[in-house]
């Protein structure tokens, strides 16, 4: 509950750090008579990177510190629609119509405990339990070769492990999932 939570606690997540970053290179062709004004197509490559840590109280009554650390990257490809205005000498307006793309990605999760706090045995059995639950839901064709939620789920997930230990639990997982970019961009020419 609300009230259990320590000051000790919330300092710990107040501690976490995240970041993350895209790169997204593309080539723009114009279909008009003069680039930078007009409709466009633009393929393009797509980076992106997520990272979280954190040390985080697990139990208030025995102290346990738990070291959480997750990534996410990914890499995608595909083609972008939009237009580009110009509103003055200097003002341009780009409108991202429509961008999809498809994009692999990889999961890695890592939970350390860092002050001696362990999984018993039977936590364990129910960790890796689990851990055989999501290989059967996901991994194992959805008691068939030949149905629909067979062939999502050879689209969307590539590869599942997992691993737990005494005290860690490490899990990496990849993706494939479809992606879409669209907005508006004012630019400004100096």
């Amino acid at each position: 509950t609300i009230q259990s939570i320590t000051t000790d606690t919330l300092t710990r997540f107040a501690k976490a750090s995240n970041s993350s970053y895209a790169i997204t290179p593309e080539f723009r062709i114009y279909m008009g008579k003069m680039a930078g004004k007009g409709f466009y197509l633009a393929p393009f490559f797509r980076y992106e990177n997520f990272v979280s840590n954190a040390n985080v109280l697990a139990n208030d009554i025995n102290a346990t510190d738990v070291q959480l650390k997750g990534s996410l990257g990914g890499l995608g490809f595909g083609v972008l629609a939009g237009s580009q205005f110009r509103l003055s000498n200097k003002l341009n307006l780009d409108w991202w119509i429509l961008g999809p793309y498809y994009k692999s990605h990889r999961l890695k999760i890592d939970v350390t405990s860092t002050a001696g706090f362990g999984f018993t045995p039977a936590e364990l059995a129910d960790i890796n339990a689990g851990i055989s639950d999501i290989n059967d839901i996901f991994f194992n064709d959805f008691g068939g070769t030949n149905n629909i939620l067979s062939d999502i789920s050879n689209v969307l997930f590539n590869n599942f492990s997992a691993q737990a230990t005494n005290n860690t639990l490490n899990m990496n997982a990849e993706t494939k999932v479809p992606g879409l970019r669209f907005g508006l961009c004012l630019a400004y020419k100096f």
